[in-house]
């Protein structure tokens, strides 16, 4: 690492001493930019790859440009608290059904462009363990109607916070929000948009304040144990106010799933998780947007990696 900036760039530059194959590149800038100025440094020949453009950004790229969609390993999702003290409406488990049922889902894949994909799990598709896509929740409004009606709750009124200036992969959540809270609207769900500065929002989000919010999760290494995170007492269950001993069959599975030794024992675990997750957890998974690469036509060897997006050993030139 020969520069770091946390906010503007990383310079990284090929070790002479390494042992393997010599690098095609002997340096390489990493540069944190906006989506609208990763387009135009690509384009102009500036940058010669583009990391953040959105469905819509690398539609009509000129031919000499490389592009390449497919679904990321970021799974966006809503989350419905489950301690008392924050809400007595994201508590009751049919009024998080009704929500789950109330998601215009294919609404929310038109937004996010051409390469996403729903999510049916907290798993992204790219690793083991993940749910197959018959498993995705459908849109069924008459389903959540009846969900809210059982719930007891008369025109419940809720507060869904999320970033304000954040993007997943070109995707900003004020665009996603604004649909659920039209979807949630015809179910009979008042949302009460209140998006804020990431560290703000980040804050409420990671002490357990939020009483709906809006995230996103990218795997932190590629293996399904990253997201048992999502189990009561774990770090995105306790961001959700769901504390250990709250779903001690889940958690029970959860012990299971982390002890399974082999691919087809732990895929069969992580699969058993989910399911009773999506039965009984306060999150709703909602799409895996696209992760859409933008490359000049001299660089070789770019694929898709589900935890650092581009492996740049890997990266050659013509």
């Amino acid at each position: 690492m020969e520069s770091f900036n946390v906010s503007s760039q990383v310079t990284l530059k090929a070790n002479p001493k390494y042992y393997g194959a010599k690098p095609a590149y002997d340096r390489v800038v990493i540069r944190n930019v906006e989506a609208a100025t990763q387009k135009l440094n690509v384009q102009r020949g500036d940058s010669q790859i583009a990391l953040n453009l959105s469905g819509d950004q690398v539609t009509g790229m000129p031919p000499t440009l490389q592009v390449k969609k497919t679904p990321s390993a970021n799974v966006l999702f809503l989350l419905a608290n489950q301690d008392p003290a924050i809400s007595k409406t994201t508590t009751n488990p049919k009024f998080v059904e009704a929500v789950r049922k109330g998601v215009d889902y294919a609404g929310l894949l038109e937004l996010a462009g051409e390469g996403s994909a729903q999510a049916p799990g907290v798993i992204p598709s790219q690793l083991l363990g993940a749910l197959p896509a018959g498993q995705a929740a459908k849109r069924d409004v008459e389903g959540a109607k009846a969900a809210l009606a059982e719930s007891g709750l008369s025109n419940p009124a809720v507060k869904l916070e999320y970033p304000s200036e954040l993007t997943v992969n070109g995707l900003s959540f004020q665009p996603l929000a604004e649909r659920i809270q039209a979807n949630l609207k015809e179910v009979g769900i008042t949302v009460d948009l209140q998006p804020a500065p990431v560290t703000t929002a980040l804050d409420n989000y990671r002490n357990g304040k939020e009483e709906m919010g809006l995230w996103y999760w990218g795997p932190d290494y590629p293996d399904p144990s990253d997201y048992l995170a999502f189990l009561p007492g774990k770090t995105v269950g306790l961001r959700a106010g769901w504390k250990e001993g709250a779903a001690k069959e889940l958690e029970s599975l959860g012990e299971k799933a982390a002890a399974a030794i082999g691919d087809d024992a732990r895929k069969a675990a992580y699969v058993d998780v989910q399911t009773k997750l999506n039965e009984a957890g306060p999150f709703v998974p909602l799409i895996q947007p696209s992760q859409n690469i933008v490359a000049a036509a001299s660089v070789t060897g770019i694929e898709y990696h589900p935890v650092w997006t581009v492996d740049i050993a890997d990266l050659g030139v013509k």
